[in-house]
């Protein structure tokens, strides 16, 4: 989903959603940018309207899928990449593929390549414990349930869905069983994977900003203690510092008023780092 102009030697501008989410999740970005440059959003493997992956999902192998979608749709680089939470560690990884392609980056409340391993115990088992979760909805939504029990679960987790509009659109998306396998797909690459990943790669000058959420929900998820959630805030913001460090040339933003997904919750601040670099 292209939308806008390029300028001449302008970049055209790549979002990459986090896991679970789609290009859907950038609408309250994608359309401001597009009046002044040219900005893409797409659907990975399994969500929004793409297809099921064939078969095993990777890091490497899906930023090499992003790249040869980009060559086969006819957007050229070179790209300003923005990545959200698991979509952090995609774009980091499509520049360790085609650094000359890349000429600036925006980093949206990234995930880490080693995360798992920097997780407080409980947040870790917990991760580790959600795949059987994830594998029960996959059989779940083959049978059609999760279809039946959508507006009355799925709506009160996806709370950002404002509007009927919104939630028409929505729903049909994340009740299909290809949406289940593909965030179980891609836990796995964190969860089973994580020892064999690279460690961030250094962007040297590159233009960066990084954006870190520092809100807090008004009711703690399910499961959390006020420790647990101190814990694993403190584990984000050390992240996204890290993050800043890859660059000689960026910048930290915190989002004082997100809890995680900044680009529906506080989107002028994704859009003015955007414009920035």
């Amino acid at each position: 989903d292209c939308r806008g102009e390029r300028q001449p030697g302008q970049p055209a501008v790549i979002l990459e959603a986090g896991m679970g989410n789609s290009a859907y999740d950038w609408r309250r970005v994608q359309p401001e940018l597009a009046g002044h440059m040219r900005v893409c959003a797409y659907d990975r493997a399994g969500y929004g309207w793409s297809e099921a992956a064939p078969g095993p999902r990777s890091i490497p192998g899906m930023a090499a899928e992003l790249h040869t979608l980009l060559e086969q749709a006819g957007e050229a680089g070179p790209y300003v990449l923005v990545g959200h939470s698991y979509g952090g560690i995609l774009v980091r990884e499509f520049y360790r593929q085609h650094p000359q392609e890349v000429v600036g980056m925006v980093l949206v409340d990234s995930a880490h390549e080693h995360q798992l391993e920097r997780l407080p115990d409980e947040e870790a088992q917990a991760l580790t414990a959600s795949l059987k979760s994830l594998k029960n909805l996959v059989w779940l939504a083959r049978l059609g349930l999760v279809r039946l029990l959508a507006r009355s679960i799925l709506l009160k987790r996806f709370a950002s869905l404002r509007t009927p509009e919104e939630q028409a659109t929505y729903l049909p998306m994340i009740v299909r069983p290809a949406y289940y396998a593909a965030v179980l797909a891609e836990s796995r690459t964190l969860v089973e994977t994580s020892a064999e990943h690279p460690a961030p790669p250094e962007l040297g000058a590159l233009p960066l900003v990084v954006i870190e959420a520092g809100g807090r929900p008004e009711t703690l998820p399910a499961g959390y203690t006020e420790e647990r959630w101190q814990q694993t805030r403190a584990m984000f913001t050390a992240i996204q510092e890290e993050l800043v460090g890859l660059s000689s040339h960026s910048r930290l933003v915190v989002a004082e008023k997100s809890v995680h997904a900044i680009q529906l919750e506080q989107p002028e601040l994704v859009i003015e780092a955007v414009r920035e670099v």
